[in-house]
């Protein structure tokens, strides 16, 4: 269970850290010549990624790579409204992620309760609830859900790879308003 909570954490970071990304920051520019001197190691993956260990030790990095080696379903869709969604979910956990054309996005990342009539996921974070119920279920795995006053979706089965690209692509782009 530690594990799991350390995992939500560190996904809830994935969406922190890729909204703080994209803001970026541009040094003034410099007035001396840039360097010509050498690395001060050869090693090119050391240097890569930012020093020893390189991406390996991003949390970002090994958020996606839980995700990837541990998802058990993956699906991407659209709200009736036009925004996009897409979700994963693992054996312990789930991760939601909507975006708006307003380039915003609210993610819902923890533990979840699941059913025959829908979802609970509970934010590790915010401590908030998204619930919804599936209404249709089809044959190809695809699924209209309803989340009450705020509307339906509809969500289509996805490999795992691109729903995790997709997924950190888009909290990187956008804004995270939860």
């Amino acid at each position: 269970m530690k594990t799991e909570k350390i995992l939500t954490a560190i996904l809830t970071m994935i969406m922190a850290c890729a909204v703080l990304a994209s803001c970026g920051s541009n040094p003034a520019p410099s007035s001396s010549p840039p360097s010509d001197s050498a690395p001060a190691s050869g090693n090119a993956s050391e240097n890569a990624g930012g020093g020893a260990g390189g991406y390996e030790n991003d949390p970002m990095y090994i958020a996606a790579k839980y995700l990837v080696e541990n998802a058990e379903a993956a699906f991407m869709g659209v709200t009736d409204s036009g925004d996009d969604i897409v979700f994963i979910e693992t054996a312990d956990m789930a991760a939601f992620l909507i975006a708006n054309g307003e380039f915003q996005n609210v993610s819902f990342v923890g533990e979840y309760e699941a059913n025959d009539a829908g979802y609970a996921i509970y934010d590790g974070v915010s401590g908030l609830v998204l619930t919804f119920e599936i209404i249709e279920l089809y044959e190809d795995g695809s699924i209209v859900c309803d989340v009450g006053d705020i509307g339906q979706f509809a969500l289509s089965p996805t490999d795992v790879e691109t729903a995790v690209f997709a997924m950190l692509l888009i909290a990187g782009l956008t804004d995270a308003v939860l």
